[in-house]
């Protein structure tokens, strides 16, 4: 499986408070992945309940590997309910970047760090509960590029944001 270079550098993100998970391989459908041509990950977290859930997880490992997951929902009324989860994690990078360490972010860039929140609340806007409504809302940040540590514009002749190059191509150096 192809993966971009962040993909690469990166690796698998959580997968905290998900109920599904199915890997298509292949042209899909337009409903599942419209001009998905090599395939697709179709992810689906938890569904609130109408009654009260949570979970957590703790993770501590490798490469100074720190992770929380928490994870609570409950019904508003009968006809309501809500689920909020959270997860952050963070380790040291894979990979070692000498060529970054005069930049002030050198340390940031050796760190994989990442967030991710979501919230879902459930209704039921009639009595036959065949009909549900959920809606979602989900923010995530990932760990600093190498943009973020070299700057835009750092040299006249660099190919600029567009070329994803993993490296400072053409930099003058800090004194």
């Amino acid at each position: 499986m192809q993966q971009t270079v962040e993909g690469t550098r990166r690796g698998l993100r959580g997968v905290f408070d998900t109920e599904q998970v199915e890997v298509y391989r292949g042209p899909q459908l337009t409903l599942t992945g419209r001009a998905a041509l090599a395939g697709e990950i179709y992810l689906r977290t938890k569904d609130p309940e109408f009654e009260s859930s949570g979970a957590a997880q703790l993770t501590y490992g490798p490469d100074d590997h720190k992770q929380v997951g928490l994870a609570f929902g409950d019904a508003i009324n009968d006809r309501v309910a809500y689920r909020f989860s959270g997860e952050w994690s963070e380790k040291d990078s894979d990979l070692s970047y000498p060529s970054y360490e005069q930049y002030d972010r050198y340390d940031d860039y050796v760190t994989d760090d990442y967030w991710v929140l979501r919230g879902n609340v459930l209704w039921l806007p009639t009595e036959n509960d065949d009909t549900r409504v959920i809606l979602s809302y989900s923010r995530s940040f990932d760990g600093p590029t190498q943009n973020d540590i070299v700057g835009p514009l750092w040299s006249t002749g660099s190919p600029g944001y567009g070329a994803r190059r993993g490296d400072s191509w053409g930099a003058l150096l800090p004194d």
